[in-house]
């Protein structure tokens, strides 16, 4: 089953597989943090759930610090501007699906970039599935005699 956490390390592999010499840090960002690195954020996490499905939304947002004393670093900023939103394409593989990414956007404040995105998703959830409990009854055979009509 996809879950907020397996999304997570989707997401932290990915930045890893394409930005190895970036770190990725996990603990909120205050001061003293290494630069450059990533860090990412899941917001507005909503599950649902429909009968036998389990709907989930949520936004994840990606910031990346540059090194602040590099005298490139508005060179570095509008590379990954590039480079993130083109790691992650249209989907993201977490498991064995592809999710859709909704509504990206990469923005720049005061240096520090931003990408975020938007997935929707549904997944069968076995234990809200009344139909497959093993406690359910299960059917006997089914005998029909079918007529033809005007005979």
């Amino acid at each position: 089953m996809i879950t907020p956490s397996t999304i997570r390390i989707a997401v932290v592999n990915k930045l890893r597989a394409v930005f190895p010499t970036i770190p990725v840090i996990s603990q909120d960002v205050e001061k003293g943090f290494v630069q450059p690195s990533f860090t990412v954020r899941f917001e507005d996490y909503q599950p649902e759930q429909i009968q036998e499905s389990l709907e989930q939304t949520m936004n994840i947002r990606i910031f990346y610090f540059p090194n602040f004393d590099d005298p490139d670093m508005s060179v570095d900023v509008m590379d990954k501007t590039y480079e993130i939103p083109r790691a992650f394409g249209n989907k993201l593989y977490v498991a064995d699906r592809a999710l859709n990414i909704n509504e990206p956007d990469v923005i720049e404040i005061d240096g520090i970039l931003e990408y975020s995105f938007n997935l929707l998703f549904e997944q069968y959830d076995a234990e809200n599935d009344a139909e497959a409990r093993s406690d359910a009854e299960i059917m006997q055979d089914l005998h029909i005699q079918m007529k033809k009509e005007g005979n």
